[in-house]
């Protein structure tokens, strides 16, 4: 799958967990257990294991801040840092 294709279909999945979060649809124990399954879903499709990942996951589990559509930034972070290269500094003597 292209890197396109793949961050569309995580930021569809983002934003569906977003919504779920926000319109409070399900239970807390199954909003829990979708975050789980969008980390897990989102370190498989890009292939890194990030502490920001968890930082958010962790966010979205308290109430009250739930609301704020954390895992949608995310993806939307790791799209506009994903082609962007690295500056390197090299000092030269």
């Amino acid at each position: 799958m292209s890197s396109k294709g793949r961050f569309a279909l995580l930021f569809a999945l983002a934003a569906l967990n977003d919504a779920v979060d926000l319109l409070g649809l399900v239970s807390p124990i199954v909003e829990v257990i979708l975050d789980v399954f969008t980390a897990v879903l989102v370190t498989a499709a890009l292939g890194e294991l990030n502490p920001l990942l968890f930082l958010v996951a962790l966010l979205d589990v308290i109430p009250g801040i739930d609301y704020t559509p954390f895992w949608t930034f995310y993806i939307l972070y790791k799209y506009l840092v994903w082609g962007r290269p690295r500056r390197v500094r090299v000092d030269v003597s």
